[in-house]
């Protein structure tokens, strides 16, 4: 960069750069995509496994736990109308 200035100021230097007319909206998409709390916990690298084994059990025991409520909530008719993502 050949001045100082805040995100506003990159920006337009960033649209200038790339021939965008400076009126025109733009989206920002950061690469690469931050990874979940669980995507860490499971590519976790180390000596050991335990902290995989670790995550493995309770994610085991998360799913004893709503496996039967979600039996019943579909019993009862009650069904999710769009993908629910779990975000950590």
């Amino acid at each position: 960069m050949d001045e100082l200035g805040g995100y506003d100021t990159a920006l337009k230097v960033a649209k200038k750069a790339a021939g965008v007319p400076e009126g025109d909206d733009v989206k920002i998409v950061v690469y690469p995509r931050p990874k979940t709390f669980l995507e860490s916990m499971i590519e976790r690298r180390g000596a050991d496994n335990s902290d995989k084994e670790a995550v493995g059990q309770t994610l085991a025991r998360v799913l004893q736990v709503l496996q039967p409520v979600a039996r019943q909530l579909d019993a009862a008719g009650i069904k999710a109308k769009d993908k629910i993502r779990m975000m950590f």
